[in-house]
């Protein structure tokens, strides 16, 4: 009785289907660091933000485009990988401070409220909206927190400047650890199968030929 009983349960959660873990796309990208109000260079030179990739996979950027709510666009018609764990410098200008990943033109970041917003021609893939008292002069702000929104980063300390002496961690962790991405939970069948089998260890039933004495 029990042996059929653990078979009957087996079979019908065998045709469960158990959703695969969803594959890494470009939105798990998250904005890492923001300089909005450089006060060592001018705007025009030294503004940037900064791309970091969790995941395991390299994303090309190719074919997306930078821009706000408003008019501001840019679009990335060449080739730029992101690798796993690491960061990306996009930047307004070839000299912000430092060697820049990435130049752009046709967006700029405002020192009060504006958006950062990577598209593709039809998804909105990443999105950092912030408000005044966001941009300070001269310091970045870094993602400290997760989920990636305004209140989340925090100002770079005062040990972390760069080229002509803003603060700011362009490239690199710096003083934050990137948030930890917790592992993608087994989908509910899964448990519910690992459970059935956990459930028929502890049943006991055995093969005929084992309870007969006969060797394994």
């Amino acid at each position: 009785m029990a042996k059929g009983l653990a078979s009957l349960l087996l079979t019908g959660l065998l045709n469960i289907p158990i959703a695969p873990a969803s594959a890494a796309t470009l939105g798990n990208l998250w904005i890492s660091e923001v300089m909005a109000n450089p006060a060592a260079l001018p705007d025009a030179q030294g503004e940037w933000f900064e791309l970091y990739n969790p995941t395991g996979d390299v994303f090309n950027l190719r074919g997306l485009s930078i821009g706000d709510d408003g008019s501001d666009r840019h679009r990335i018609d060449s080739d730029l990988l992101i690798l796993p764990g690491h960061f990306l410098t996009l930047a307004r200008s070839p000299a912000p401070g430092f060697t820049p990943d990435y130049v752009y033109d046709g967006f700029t970041l405002a020192n009060t409220a504006d958006e950062i917003v990577l598209r593709d021609e039809l998804t909105e893939l990443l999105r950092l909206d912030y408000a005044a008292g966001f941009s300070v002069a001269g310091v970045s702000r870094e993602l400290s927190t997760l989920p990636m929104r305004a209140a989340a980063y925090a100002l770079t300390p005062a040990a972390f400047a760069y080229g002509a002496g803003d603060l700011g961690t362009p490239g690199s962790a710096g003083s934050f650890t990137p948030p930890v991405v917790s592992a993608v939970p087994l989908p509910a069948a899964g448990w519910l199968f690992a459970s059935a089998l956990l459930a028929l260890g502890s049943t006991r039933v055995m093969p005929r030929w084992r309870r007969a004495g006969q060797p394994a």
